[in-house]
């Protein structure tokens, strides 16, 4: 299943697990008018929901805010996501953000730069904490789908192919199954699993081959 994860916000970070790969980085919503920053949102997120064919979203689900201007564009951001999966029948869940950090970096109060380093440990390279966030979520999310333990986290390195994506600010990381199979204790997912029904299709095509 192809799992899109959002840290909402007008420096949107996402991620995206699609075909076995990990896509991931930024886009700024610009408020060039009232409600441009929302009119981008809305087109964004519609064709990536397509693009990607998405079986379920992921977002940080914020309840606390520095003011009241950023409690309004967070839930106006939030209720755009609700509407459009609603509309495509897409299910979407959100991940309190003590639950996000302890998981990712050991525990709920951690820093944006304890999230960044805890992603970079991992092998990735985000660009900011908005797109750490976003894959710290990713990575919980294939935790849960997977329905591996969520008690405990790990900072064990993996080994990434990094290449541009379309854009610039796109990055995709495809991971090789058998690193990944071979290091069971990434974040608790047991990669070992996740990628067996790979490594079993790759043997098959060798004993045809």
């Amino acid at each position: 299943m192809n799992i899109l994860a959002l840290d909402l916000g007008s420096h949107l970070g996402y991620a995206i697990l699609s075909n076995e790969k990990i896509i991931s980085g930024t886009k700024k919503l610009k408020n060039k008018t009232f409600g441009q920053r929302f009119l981008d949102f809305l087109q964004w997120l519609y064709w990536t929901l397509d693009q990607y064919e998405i079986g379920k979203v992921y977002f940080e689900r914020v309840r606390r805010h520095l003011g009241t201007e950023a409690g309004h564009v967070y839930g106006a951001f939030m209720y755009i996501l609700a509407a459009v999966c609603e509309a495509h029948q897409v299910p979407y869940e959100g991940c309190e953000v003590g639950e996000i950090k302890k998981y990712i970096a050991g525990h709920g109060r951690a820093t944006k730069d304890e999230v960044v380093k805890a992603m970079s440990n991992l092998g990735f390279s985000p660009a900011d904490d908005n797109e750490a966030d976003a894959l710290a979520i990713l990575l919980l999310a294939i935790a849960k789908e997977e329905g591996q333990p969520l008690n405990r986290h790990y900072g064990r390195k993996i080994s990434c192919q990094t290449k541009q994506g379309p854009s610039s600010n796109l990055r995709v990381r495809s991971a090789d199954p058998r690193d990944l199979a071979s290091d069971r204790g990434f974040l608790g997912v047991d990669l070992a699993h996740y990628y067996s029904r790979i490594l079993e299709n790759a043997v098959n095509e060798g004993l045809r081959s």
